[in-house]
């Protein structure tokens, strides 16, 4: 397999670089294209995410921006975060300014290909070795000539290697898109049910739009026969504590920085006759438990352990939350999750005397629920958890691709390894 050794200067055709001046937005959502900035790439998702973006209207589109990416083109992010890259979808749905540029590959090199080089952990090592700033990182655009790739000279391989990482990359995504849409399909069935009280009455209508009986509480007016209760009077707060009487010889411990909106990014796996556990590794996770960081809550530091890995323990960070009763915690993850919830969380977080912003397990108990009846509990629950079921196993999948992808694509650009003609992702 032939090589040759060139910058990334010679193989990008067009570079959309609109940095330099702040782009004027417009407080209006959903105005005419959302323009992203760089907390929207993310190593795990092949396109940009549409995160806390500001909008912008036709007129700043057709007019102030020098150019717009096109689809293939291949997103680099030069300050923050720099050498994070994601691939630009076939419909472009936003637009590009500060900290960022979109590269457009030369017909000589593959686009898919190149994407996969650029994400090498060799190049990104460069990149990292490059960068300036030392509050903020910054690789600066006249470096992409002294960025130097590895490239495989044949088309045909660039092809090959290009397109299985791609379509590895294309599944995990697949796979987030259908979480995505499990979530909000959990939300707002929660929402219609739990919340505005429409769920189905004996003759299948919505039960408040319908007259259903209402009568007032504390939390004002619920159903009738609904009453309210405390979590911690349904649940167990941090029950279980590790300790070396356990006599574990490892550890699978999470912390509180690794886990987003019920997404693990890392779990540490600690062999405890070798390494020193750490002093907060100390509460234990038994399947389905919630773990919910007390430390700001609207970091959305939580998440519902569908199944745990062996010996797993949670930071003393966490507040780990367990059913004790016939409430299952995929409905209580459901309360805790609500907007209303983090915004009251955060609030008596910002009044706490600690170094940050903190609730304690308490202030989790004291949180208000509904209980409605034992029969309108499981058919909610029936469906909310096969939505969480199946949310746990695309993770988990996703999981194993990105492991997969990250151990054979340096194999793969290096020649050790080549993909077989009839191999399909």
């Amino acid at each position: 397999m032939e090589f040759k050794i060139t910058s990334l200067d010679d193989i990008v055709e067009h570079c959309v670089d609109n940095r330099g001046k702040t782009c004027p937005t417009t407080e209006k959502e959903n105005e005419y294209l959302p323009l992203i900035a760089t907390n929207c790439i993310n190593d795990e998702r092949l396109y940009p995410e549409l995160l806390k973006t500001r909008s912008i209207d036709e007129e700043t589109y057709l007019n102030w921006f020098r150019s717009h990416p096109e689809p293939g083109d291949i997103i680099f992010v030069n300050k923050g975060t720099p050498g994070k890259t994601a691939f630009v979808p076939e419909k472009v749905n936003f637009c590009i300014a500060q900290d960022m540029v979109a590269l457009r590959v030369k017909s000589e090199y593959y686009n898919r290909y190149i994407y996969a080089v650029l994400n090498d952990p060799k190049v990104r090592d460069q990149i990292d070795n490059m960068q300036v700033g030392t509050l903020i990182p910054h690789f600066k655009k006249t470096d992409f000539k002294n960025l130097k790739l590895k490239i495989i000279t044949n088309i045909s391989k660039q092809k090959k290697i290009g397109d299985f990482y791609f379509n590895i990359c294309k599944k995990i995504e697949l796979n987030y898109n259908t979480i995505e849409k499990l979530q909000q399909v959990s939300q707002t069935l929660f929402k219609h049910w739990f919340i505005d009280f429409e769920f189905p009455n004996e003759e299948g209508n919505p039960y408040k739009s319908s007259g259903g009986e209402m009568v007032e509480s504390e939390l004002g007016e619920i159903p009738e026969g609904w009453v309210s209760s405390n979590i911690s009077e349904v649940c167990l707060l941090n029950k279980g504590s590790y300790s070396k009487k356990d006599g574990w010889s490892f550890i699978n411990y999470l912390d509180t920085s690794s886990i987003t909106n019920n997404s693990i990014t890392n779990i540490q796996l600690i062999d405890v006759e070798k390494e020193k556990v750490p002093s907060r590794a100390k509460r234990k996770i038994l399947p389905n438990d919630i773990v919910y960081s007390t430390v700001r809550p609207n970091q959305y530091h939580y998440g519902l352990i569908k199944d745990p890995l062996p010996n797993m323990l949670a930071s003393t960070g966490f507040t780990v939350i367990r059913s004790n009763s016939e409430y299952p915690n995929d409905l209580i993850y459901m309360w805790l999750t609500q907007k209303e919830m983090t915004k009251h969380l955060q609030s008596v977080a910002e009044q706490s005397t600690s170094a940050y912003p903190s609730v304690k397990a308490d202030d989790i108990g004291k949180l208000k629920i509904l209980i409605p009846s034992k029969n309108l509990i499981k058919k909610l629950n029936d469906i909310i958890c096969k939505n969480h079921n199946q949310i746990w196993n695309y993770q988990q999948e996703n999981k194993k691709l990105s492991e997969l992808r990250d151990t054979l694509l340096p194999k793969l650009l290096s020649g050790e390894i080549e993909i077989l003609d009839n191999l399909e992702v």
